[in-house]
């Protein structure tokens, strides 16, 4: 939850992001009350806040995109890692605006999710690719393309996308806005509550949607625009930025001058009165807001941080949005947000529907991405190292003499051994004891609950839950080492056996029937150090270990390493239980590692009974089965079809599938199923991979292993994994500034930027100097050419300069492409776009 004290004075660290205001229709207790938001700190670089809900994009080994939305008390629920898009790690642009949160991935896919929308989902999923930047309004989306286009969708009832056109119906496909100038490239843009607003290249303002309060600056001749309309000025110079609220707006001037139109009922266009304009009015500037680099517009309210780190606001207070000395009352003259402690670097604001939030940072990279920047260009490569991955479901049963003999009978070298169980004991009394040790034993019935359920079973062992584990938690942290029963005990014996004396334990885990055991050559020892390992279940009433996961971080060299064994939801229907099981994995488990989440290590080996099965009719199956061919299996492979629809382990690899299924088989032979439910031969026991960071990996070998004992067949997966080492002296001088970030505010004060590595030209400096009072008319360039894959860097929001000086759009995306020179298409079509 959002709380703690109050800050009236901000000290933040890079990569902090503080919020201050509520959500709409709750008290706030402490007017203007400024707290850290909670989840990836230190590593914030991008924020989006909407109605009742916002997100944060994050980098270094705990990135990726977060969201959260409001809880049933008066704050918002934690921030939820977002593992549908994780797996891009990089973000262009992120926003929100009323139910409505979009992405922009690295590689140009926007992603969209809305809260309370009955016809979207919360979860993340992919509208369209080509996108640079993107900006939600309260019912509709804008995004530019890599052509320099704005192209809309979502809801039309004012005609808010600029198609020529309303609608009642929401439209779900992006289409161009019409009224641009051809061939212009748009500079800057906002989407608001109805309305829409954009800045080309020229410095002219264009707008269209809904003006009934006069928020398209267009003044009272027309209440709807359904086209881009250029706006005539009342400024001097060309306008910069926009930014679009519920019911007004905001813009600069290349002279650093902010007007505002729309409606005033609450201050928020800063003239010192309350009176709505409908034509743009200039703000009552204080001296100190000059030359603002970032402008933000709210449901009733405004920001804007200016090119020395100070964060002014206006209008409406009520939810204490206004920041700590804006007061609940309200301002309609801009005021300094908060005082500022030295090192402090406010960079960015993002205004919501009744809450505003800052974001501390350096040029929107955190010491945590230099770092990770500057380890991929320089880190030397180790020696190779050999990962055996082997997964088996050992269906209930205590091992049988050299049970786990097959582990090395083809890979008997291998430098990590990585032993993945499950079902290892399902009996009463290791769920029962599970669930105790979820359980605050100062919880009073816990231990009542235990007897209980120890005694009648697991039906007793609920009751039990309700009387004292209802606080039981879904993750169990702890010990590198950690077995719960004497059959766990068991198989950690026979894994040792089969290891030999040249190996050595780092990690054993048990959940109930999911265990994971990590053995390292000794002569690996030295490099291989921080195991830390972790439990998440979600079987029985969503936290039993029956079903779940177990993970183990580890570190090899300077390369960060997950190693997990997963058991997820059973039955051939339930494959959405089994994504959902895979997210919530990822999610829970290393949340409080040393090496970051589950997906932030550099090396992740996911392998288990993932229970994916083949969606055939079974005497098809069998008859593919008996010819060997596993093409057309594998064709109808639930967890092939899930990752091609990014609906699960987005991002991972497999090799390929050339044994027959694993599952299931009459225990002692080599016949499938023949009971009653006759299940379809499928590949329930799976191991997947993927790599980043400076590490590689690549499998070698990929085979199951004929044992009897149980009605699943052991996999093993061989990966060549190649770590990395630090001891590069660029490297460690990175870590050494990075580390000098991180430790203080006032280390931030006065620190020279760290060199770009070899081949990369350095980003030129910034100047905060305040533009001449008087410029020229702004040259018109010609079209730049659009980018060529990769994709240039999203578009930054430009720095004020005389229109003489001002950069092109190409410049302000990434000083690399400074040099393109070639043609601009006339076009790109939509079924590219969306494509």
């Amino acid at each position: 939850k959002f709380g703690g004290i109050h800050k009236s004075a901000l000290s933040a660290r890079c990569g902090e992001a503080y919020i201050c205001g509520v959500g709409s229709g709750l008290s706030h207790t402490k007017p203007g009350e400024l707290v850290e938001l909670e989840g990836p700190a230190g590593s914030v670089t991008m924020a989006g806040v909407g109605e009742l809900h916002g997100a944060v994009v994050a980098v270094g080994n705990r990135g990726g995109l977060y969201t959260w939305q409001l809880s049933t008390s008066d704050s918002f629920a934690k921030p939820r890692l977002e593992t549908v898009v994780l797996s891009e790690e990089r973000f262009r642009s992120l926003s929100c605006a009323g139910p409505i949160g979009c992405v922009v991935t690295e590689g140009g896919d926007v992603y969209i999710w809305a809260h309370g929308v009955p016809f979207m989902s919360n979860v993340p999923s992919r509208v369209c690719g080509r996108v640079l930047k993107v900006a939600c309004g309260k019912r509709h989306v804008l995004a530019l393309t890599i052509d320099w286009r704005l192209v809309s969708w979502g809801c039309n009832n004012t005609g808010q996308l600029g198609g020529g056109v309303k609608s009642q119906d929401w439209q779900a496909r992006p289409s161009y806005v019409d009224g641009l100038p051809a061939g212009g490239r748009v500079e800057c843009f906002s989407a608001g509550g109805r309305h829409s607003l954009a800045v080309m290249q020229d410095g002219q303002v264009y707008s269209w949607g809904s003006n009934s309060l006069g928020q398209c600056m267009q003044g009272q001749g027309q209440t709807e625009i359904l086209a881009a309309m250029a706006v005539q000025p009342a400024w001097r110079g060309g306008a910069i930025l926009v930014a679009a609220g519920h019911f007004h707006s905001v813009l600069s001037t290349t002279l650093g001058e902010i007007w505002c139109c729309g409606l005033n009922q609450d201050g928020q266009l800063g003239v010192g009165n309350n009176d709505n304009s409908f034509r743009p009015v200039m703000i009552d500037q204080p001296a100190t807001l000059v030359h603002p680099v970032c402008l933000a517009a709210g449901g009733a309210h405004s920001a804007a941080v200016t090119s020395d780190f100070g964060v002014y606001t206006w209008g409406s207070g009520s939810k204490g949005q206004l920041g700590p000395m804006g007061g609940k009352e309200g301002l309609n003259r801009p005021r300094q947000m908060m005082q500022l402690s030295a090192g402090a670097r406010i960079n960015d604001v993002t205004c919501g529907e009744n809450c505003t939030v800052v974001i501390n940072f350096e040029e929107k990279q955190t010491a945590a991405a230099l770092l990770r920047d500057v380890r991929a260009s320089f880190a030397q490569a180790m020696p190779a190292i050999n990962v055996a991955a082997c997964t088996w479901n050992v269906n209930n049963s205590s091992p049988a003499p050299g049970a786990l003999r097959w582990i090395k009978a083809k890979w008997s070298d291998c430098g990590i051994y990585v032993i993945a169980l499950q079902e290892v004991d399902l009996r009463k009394r290791a769920m029962v004891t599970d669930a105790a040790m979820q359980v605050d034993r100062g919880i009073k019935g816990a231990m009542k609950g235990l007897k209980a359920g120890l005694k009648d079973g697991v039906g007793a062992a609920a009751t039990g839950a309700g009387k004292g584990w209802s606080d039981g938690k879904k993750v169990r942290s702890g010990n590198a080492v950690m077995v719960q029963s004497p059959r766990g005990e068991e198989w950690r014996a026979a894994a040792a056996q089969s290891m030999g004396g040249d190996y050595v334990e780092i990690a054993c885990r048990q959940m109930v029937g999911v265990m994971l055991i990590v053995y390292c050559a000794k002569k690996l020892e030295g490099i291989v150090s921080n195991a830390f390992c972790e439990s998440v279940g979600v079987g029985l009433m969503g936290k039993g270990g029956n079903k779940g996961g177990v993970a183990a971080s580890i570190t090899v060299g300077s390369t960060s390493m997950c190693l997990v064994s997963a058991h997820l939801a059973a039955h051939e229907t339930e494959v959405a239980a089994r994504n959902s099981d895979y997210h919530d994995l990822c999610r829970d488990l290393l949340t409080v590692a040393p090496n970051g989440h589950l997906l932030g290590h550099d090396c992740v080996v996911f392998a288990g009974d993932l229970n994916y099965r083949v969606g055939l009719a079974r005497e098809v199956a069998q008859t593919f089965v008996q010819y060997n061919e596993w093409g057309k299996l594998y064709e109808e492979d639930q967890l092939r079809i899930a990752i091609q629809q990014r609906d699960a382990f987005v991002g991972f690899r497999e090799p390929p599938l050339r044994f027959a299924p694993t599952f299931k088989y009459d225990v002692g032979t080599r016949n499938y199923d023949t009971s009653k439910k006759q299940r379809v031969p499928s590949w329930c026991d799976r191991v997947l991979f993927r790599s980043r960071g400076g590490a590689q990996a690549e499998a070698l070998d990929y085979l199951r292993c004929e044992v009897l004992d149980s009605d699943h067949r052991p996999v093993i997966c061989v990966l060549r994994v190649t770590p990395v080492s630090d001891d590069s002296a660029m490297v460690n001088a990175a870590r050494r500034h990075c580390d000098s970030l991180l430790s203080s505010t006032a280390a931030l004060a006065g620190r020279e930027p760290l060199p770009p590595p070899p081949d990369r030209p350095p980003s030129p400096p910034r100047s905060h100097a305040p533009p001449p009072a008087k410029a020229p008319p702004p040259a018109k360039p010609p079209p730049p050419a659009p980018p060529s894959k990769p994709l240039p860097a999203a578009p930054n929001r430009p720095v004020p300069q005389p229109p003489s000086a001002r950069p092109s759009m190409t410049q302000s995306l990434h000083p690399s492409m400074a040099t393109t020179s070639a043609a601009a298409p006339t076009s790109m079509s939509l079924q590219e776009l969306t494509g």
